[in-house]
């Protein structure tokens, strides 16, 4: 994991505001990352960064939620629409949207649902 990711995550375990240089390198990561995903030929190319991806929303997240810090838009789209990375359909579908790039608009990713 990238050592920003990192150090964020240790802010919010030490209690501590992520600073703005901390929100830029995590949208500077998660950009990274999409440009990633969207590069792969397969999913299973893409599943490390997607979840890595995972972690960038987790503390964007806390950034957000617990800190009540402004995010870019971007972000606050990760954070809404992959909220989940722990769900491999949501993982599917957000790989799916990044490939045919409609991630980032305002909707959310689409989950299975067994109704």
């Amino acid at each position: 994991m990238n050592s920003s990711i990192t150090n964020v995550f240790r802010v919010n375990y030490v209690q501590k505001k992520p600073t703005e240089d901390d929100i830029r390198q995590l949208n500077v990561k998660m950009n990274e990352l999409i440009f990633k995903i969207s590069s792969t030929d397969n999913y299973s190319d893409a599943e490390t960064s997607l979840y890595e991806l995972g972690d960038v929303q987790f503390a964007l997240a806390a950034a957000l939620f617990k800190w009540k810090i402004s995010l870019p838009a971007r972000c606050k789209l990760l954070v809404k629409q992959y909220d989940r990375p722990d769900d491999s359909d949501l993982r599917r579908s957000v790989y799916q949207r990044i490939k045919s790039n409609t991630f980032f608009i305002e909707g959310g990713a689409q989950r299975k649902t067994n109704e």
